[in-house]
């Protein structure tokens, strides 16, 4: 699935959340891998050689598999990984942790934002 496209869908439900408290919501899109999309929650997903896009802020996320890839958009959030291919990270102030990379030594890494700590756990 076109990353631009997947950025988009993310970029609509952030905006959707943030203009309302609503519960936490879990989405999966053929193509797209797992959706989640709310604020304050705390979820435990299993990855299975798909992608997992998280759009909100303060959410603790853990995702258990093999994702291939992990976009977060959004600020405070913690996610941990057991597998990663790529993180993509968006926001301030989130902290994501994974365990090993689906390739090589580390995940392929695309970071913006302020005050985000990425490490190996």
């Amino acid at each position: 699935m076109n990353k631009f496209i997947r950025a988009a869908v993310l970029a609509s439900l952030s905006f959707s959340v943030s203009a309302q408290t609503v519960d936490m919501s879990t989405l999966n899109i053929s193509g797209m891998g797992k959706i989640v999309a709310g604020d304050q929650t705390k979820q435990t997903l299993a990855c299975k050689n798909d992608s997992v896009s998280v759009a909100g802020d303060g959410n603790t996320i853990t995702l258990t598999g093999n994702c291939t890839q992990i976009i977060i958009a959004g600020s405070k959030n913690k996610v941990s990984m057991a597998v990663v291919g790529e993180i993509v990270l968006s926001g301030d102030g989130n902290t994501v942790t994974w365990h090993k990379a689906l390739k090589g030594t580390k995940p392929r890494m695309l970071l913006t934002g302020k005050a985000n700590t990425v490490s190996k756990k």
